[in-house]
Protein backbone atom coordinates (compact mmCIF):
# COMPACT_ATOMS: atom_id res chain seq x y z
CA UNK A 1 0.00 0.00 0.00
CA UNK A 2 1.33 3.41 -0.96
CA UNK A 3 1.00 5.82 1.96
CA UNK A 4 1.78 9.49 2.17
CA UNK A 5 1.04 12.37 4.49
CA UNK A 6 1.17 16.11 4.19
CA UNK A 7 0.57 19.06 6.49
CA UNK A 8 -1.68 21.93 5.47
CA UNK A 9 -1.97 25.33 7.12
CA UNK A 10 -5.12 26.62 8.79
CA UNK A 11 -6.57 28.16 5.66
CA UNK A 12 -9.61 27.69 3.45
CA UNK A 13 -7.14 27.11 0.60
CA UNK A 14 -5.98 23.96 2.38
CA UNK A 15 -9.25 22.16 1.63
CA UNK A 16 -8.81 21.99 -2.17
CA UNK A 17 -5.09 21.38 -1.62
CA UNK A 18 -5.92 18.36 0.59
CA UNK A 19 -8.26 17.05 -2.12
CA UNK A 20 -5.56 17.45 -4.79
CA UNK A 21 -3.01 15.69 -2.56
CA UNK A 22 -5.42 12.81 -1.99
CA UNK A 23 -6.04 12.46 -5.72
CA UNK A 24 -2.27 12.45 -6.38
CA UNK A 25 -1.69 9.62 -3.92
CA UNK A 26 -4.57 7.55 -5.31
CA UNK A 27 -3.31 8.11 -8.86
CA UNK A 28 0.26 7.20 -7.89
CA UNK A 29 -0.97 3.97 -6.27
CA UNK A 30 -2.81 2.99 -9.47
CA UNK A 31 -5.84 2.30 -7.30
CA UNK A 32 -8.62 0.56 -9.20
CA UNK A 33 -11.24 3.05 -8.09
CA UNK A 34 -14.11 4.15 -10.28
CA UNK A 35 -15.03 7.79 -10.79
CA UNK A 36 -17.98 7.79 -8.38
CA UNK A 37 -15.91 6.19 -5.61
CA UNK A 38 -13.13 8.73 -6.18
CA UNK A 39 -15.67 11.53 -5.94
CA UNK A 40 -16.92 10.04 -2.65
CA UNK A 41 -13.38 9.87 -1.22
CA UNK A 42 -12.68 13.47 -2.24
CA UNK A 43 -15.99 14.64 -0.73
CA UNK A 44 -15.04 12.97 2.57
CA UNK A 45 -11.62 14.68 2.48
CA UNK A 46 -13.31 18.03 1.82
CA UNK A 47 -15.67 17.63 4.76
CA UNK A 48 -13.00 16.39 7.18
CA UNK A 49 -10.47 19.03 6.15
CA UNK A 50 -13.08 21.78 6.41
CA UNK A 51 -14.03 20.65 9.92
CA UNK A 52 -10.39 20.54 10.96
CA UNK A 53 -9.65 24.01 9.56
CA UNK A 54 -12.76 25.54 11.13
CA UNK A 55 -12.82 23.75 14.47
CA UNK A 56 -9.63 21.85 15.22
CA UNK A 57 -6.56 23.68 13.98
CA UNK A 58 -5.39 26.54 16.20
CA UNK A 59 -4.03 29.76 14.72
CA UNK A 60 -0.59 29.01 13.30
CA UNK A 61 -1.30 25.28 13.45
CA UNK A 62 -1.62 22.66 10.75
CA UNK A 63 -3.89 19.90 9.56
CA UNK A 64 -2.31 16.53 8.78
CA UNK A 65 -3.80 14.45 5.97
CA UNK A 66 -2.70 10.82 5.60
CA UNK A 67 -3.65 8.79 2.55
CA UNK A 68 -3.08 5.12 1.94
CA UNK A 69 -4.07 3.48 -1.34
CA UNK A 70 -3.53 0.30 -3.26
CA UNK A 71 -5.42 -1.50 -6.01
CA UNK A 72 -8.18 -2.56 -3.59
CA UNK A 73 -8.45 0.00 -0.83
CA UNK A 74 -8.21 3.71 -0.02
CA UNK A 75 -7.82 5.01 3.54
CA UNK A 76 -7.89 8.69 4.42
CA UNK A 77 -7.20 10.29 7.81
CA UNK A 78 -7.40 13.94 8.82
CA UNK A 79 -5.74 14.97 12.08
CA UNK A 80 -5.90 18.26 13.91
CA UNK A 81 -4.83 19.55 17.33
CA UNK A 82 -8.25 19.35 18.97
CA UNK A 83 -8.29 16.66 21.65
CA UNK A 84 -12.07 16.34 21.47
CA UNK A 85 -13.46 13.90 18.92
CA UNK A 86 -15.75 15.35 16.29
CA UNK A 87 -19.42 14.77 17.00
CA UNK A 88 -22.32 14.22 14.67
CA UNK A 89 -24.84 17.00 14.64
CA UNK A 90 -28.46 16.71 13.65
CA UNK A 91 -29.24 20.05 12.04
CA UNK A 92 -32.73 21.29 11.32
CA UNK A 93 -33.86 21.30 7.69
CA UNK A 94 -33.20 25.03 7.37
CA UNK A 95 -29.74 25.05 9.06
CA UNK A 96 -26.95 26.13 6.73
CA UNK A 97 -24.21 24.00 8.35
CA UNK A 98 -23.74 20.86 10.40
CA UNK A 99 -24.08 18.11 7.82
CA UNK A 100 -20.43 17.35 7.05
CA UNK A 101 -19.93 14.41 9.40
CA UNK A 102 -23.34 13.02 8.46
CA UNK A 103 -22.14 12.95 4.86
CA UNK A 104 -18.86 11.28 5.83
CA UNK A 105 -20.70 8.68 7.91
CA UNK A 106 -23.10 7.91 5.07
CA UNK A 107 -20.41 7.70 2.39
CA UNK A 108 -17.51 6.08 4.22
Amino acid sequence: MLTASRRFTRSDASVPAARAFTREVIDAADAAIDRSALDDVLLCVSELATNAVRHGVPAGGALLVKVGADEHCVRVECHDANRRRPRLRHPADDDQTGRGLLLVEAIA
